[in-house]
């Protein structure tokens, strides 16, 4: 098991802010097994008794927990375990099975985190604040299973300031009795795995094998690799010895004492050419023979992305992609004649025809470059020509319809102007009844708004005004008709006006000496006319009571006939007080 403790290079953004970066990056695996159509096998983030949580939750409870800390400070750390492929076969048969394996390593892994602290009141992983996810994938589904541990610097108390990073050690002894050695820590999780695995680990798979190679002296290097490889040595030495008795026997026979010296005397010269040539190839043409290949294979990608873009190649691409093609196979069989060469001659020989292939090769490759280069230029010029002349036309099209549009506009224009000269000597009637209607809008709020929104609408659609005019044009042949009509269709006093408007028609009350509405003064092109000249007696009370349930002005032949009412009662109740007084004398 590998363990990595990251302070620096987190995925995400830097450990000194909000976790939110590096949760979000850590649920990238789960994102492409959804695309994939694996969400059953999604795996949440765990807290330290591994029970999921949602990802913002853990954000929120590890952003909190940095009390007493700098804006600079550290805020959280990253811990990755890694298990190869070895170990995951020891840690279950079954996918269940190696998953609480692994919820049981963190668990342990994170008790020793704690305990490395050598920190009063931080023992176990209980004790820390953190949060972990599994991956069991690396890029492109490759397996590998690994652990990502969110775990932040603060203790789960966010008292304690726990900081793996330090260079102290720590201990019982000293000033400092806080620290964390991170080689014990590697060094245990090590021992702690293989007991919780029952993992038999091989001494050249430990840390401190692979800690000495990577970072020891050579005297150390060399010691370990004596103590990884005491075994093999002796077995290789005992092989050699008994070799060596039995040439010392075979030497005896004079035959095979012989053939011995032939082959003695023969093969140390075969041994140091092939040794010769070997050492030779190694150690600079085969390095310039695996850049030329990388070359090739560079160039191959750039020629697929090309076709993939262009879809048509040219010949002549075709023709120095399949030249190259042929080099690099050529290259390929001739290595492998080098590696199955069984002498100096042979294989001397084959690098002969190899030197042979691989010089045109650079040549070819930047003629090949140097093609596509101008395929794609070649083919992105007509692709802007193109789309310029698709431009042109849509620019061209768009011109023809400005013009439609500037000719509608100039006759809707002449229409307008003729409209406006027509209802210009109205205009100042006009505002002033607009003027007199607001103030019975605000007198009557539910039928104005009605009858402004029906005006607005109209407005809206167009053609108000020409709708007028046309009606005006239509001379009346009988006025009183005509006015009989509007007070017909008319449902309140806005409609009532406007209908009266429309037609050229204005129409004023005529009050009584009581108060009410007596007859109406209408005003049509300039002549005065009464309404009571058209209309008989029983018309013009159906006018009067019309204008009365569009204005709520009572008209007075009513107010009369309520008046006269009221004196009659008032005289009968005269009548009967005259009576009982008498009766009383």
């Amino acid at each position: 098991m590998n363990v990595k403790i990251q302070s620096q290079g987190i995925a995400g953004g830097h450990n000194s802010g909000s976790c939110g970066g590096y949760a979000s990056y850590l649920e990238h695996e789960n994102i492409e097994k959804a695309e994939a159509g694996m969400h059953d096998q999604q795996i949440p983030f765990f807290n330290p008794f591994g029970a999921p949580v949602d990802r913002l939750v853990v954000v929120k409870s590890l952003d909190r927990n940095t009390s007493q800390l700098h804006r600079d400070d550290a805020k959280f750390y990253s811990v990755i375990l890694s298990f190869s492929e070895d170990e995951v076969k020891y840690m279950g048969g079954s996918r269940d099975e190696v998953l609480a394996s692994v919820h049981d390593v963190v668990e342990r892994t994170m008790d020793q985190y704690a305990k490395n602290f050598h920190c009063d009141g931080v023992n176990s992983h209980t004790d820390l604040k953190y949060y972990y996810t599994i991956h069991e994938y690396r890029s492109g589904f490759e397996p590998g299973l690994h652990v990502h541990i969110i775990v932040s610097r603060k203790d789960a108390t966010n008292r304690f300031k726990l900081s793996p990073m330090t260079n102290h050690r720590g201990g019982s002894t000293g000033v400092i009795k806080r620290g964390f050695d991170r080689d014990s820590f590697y060094r245990e999780c090590e021992k702690i795995f293989d007991k919780a695995t029952g993992f038999d680990r091989s001494p050249d798979k430990s840390y401190d094998y692979l800690n000495a190679m990577k970072h020891g002296s050579i005297e150390q290097r060399e010691t370990l690799i004596r103590e990884v490889f005491k075994d093999t040595l002796q077995e290789v030495s005992e092989n050699i010895i008994s070799r060596v008795e039995m040439m010392v026997n075979e030497a005896h026979v004079p035959e095979m004492q012989r053939e011995y010296l032939r082959q003695t005397h023969a093969e140390p010269a075969e041994r140091l050419n092939m040794n010769s040539f070997w050492n030779t190839y190694h150690s600079y043409y085969r390095p310039l023979m695996e850049s030329v290949k990388e070359s090739c294979t560079s160039a191959f990608q750039v020629y697929s992305t090309a076709k993939e873009c262009y879809s048509v190649c040219s010949d002549k691409m075709s023709e120095r992609y399949n030249r190259l093609k042929a080099v690099y196979a050529e290259i390929n069989r001739l290595q492998s004649e080098i590696n199955n060469a069984k002498s100096s001659k042979t294989c001397i020989k084959m690098f002969s025809l190899l030197v042979a292939a691989v010089n045109p090769a650079p040549a070819i490759i930047i003629a090949l470059l140097g093609t596509i280069i101008m395929e794609a230029q070649k083919r992105a010029s007509i692709i802007q020509i193109r789309n310029l002349r698709t431009q042109a036309n849509r620019i061209r099209t768009d011109i023809e319809q400005l013009k439609v549009k500037q000719e509608e506009l100039k006759k809707a224009k002449a229409d307008t102007l003729k409209s406006y000269i027509a209802v210009k000597d109205e205009k100042e009637s006009l505002k002033s009844k607009i003027n007199a209607l607001k103030g019975l809008l605000e007198n009557a709020p539910a039928a104005s708004k009605e009858t402004l929104s029906e005006v607005t609408k109209m407005v809206k659609e167009g053609g108000f005004m020409d709708n007028v005019a046309a009606v005006r044009r239509e001379e009346p042949g009988d006025i009183g008709f005509w006015l009989y009509e509007i007070f017909s269709r008319s449902k309140d006093i806005m409609s009532l006006d406007l209908n009266l408007r429309t037609h050229n028609f204005s129409c004023d009350p005529v009050f009584h000496s009581n108060g009410g509405v007596a007859d109406f003064k209408v005003i049509y092109k300039g002549e005065k006319f009464l309404a009571s000249g058209f209309f008989k007696p029983a018309l013009l009370v159906s006018l009067l009571n019309k204008w009365e349930r569009c204005t709520g002005q009572r008209p007075a032949y009513k107010i009369t006939a309520l008046q006269e009412a009221k004196e009659r009662i008032f005289q009968a109740e005269q009548q009967k007080q005259s009576k009982g007084f008498k009766m009383k004398m």
